[in-house]
């Protein structure tokens, strides 16, 4: 038996049940996410080319950014920063998700997952 290890990590709650419907669909888990996303890290020794924590930050600053546009632009100013924090978020995790299932969809990968 693998020696295993849990991991704690502390997300938006909305964000957490955008992402749990959209692994449902999947019939996937969040468990199966983050461990395909750690092997890939392990194998290459670097983090994924589509995250750096400057990327990711600049990321959801400027989507926050054209959703105060778009909310000011429909009238929607009273949404709280953090909506808006938490809707950029949202794409920007949506985004990852994405580049997970076409990765998950290449030959390299389907050899490599577990039933």
């Amino acid at each position: 038996m693998v020696d295993t290890t849990i991991v704690n990590a502390k997300i938006d709650s909305y964000l957490k049940e955008r992402v749990d419907h959209i692994l449902q669909r999947e019939q996937t888990t969040a468990s199966e996410l983050i461990r395909f996303v750690w092997e890939d890290i392990a194998r290459t020794g670097e983090l994924p080319a589509y995250y750096t924590k400057t990327n990711a930050i600049d990321k959801m600053q400027a989507q926050a950014e054209r959703i105060r546009t778009l909310h000011a632009a429909i009238g929607t100013s009273a949404l709280s920063e953090k909506a808006v924090n938490a809707d950029a978020r949202s794409l920007f995790l949506d985004s990852l998700l994405e580049r997970h299932d076409k990765a998950a969809n290449s030959p390299l990968d389907k050899s490599q997952k577990k039933e």
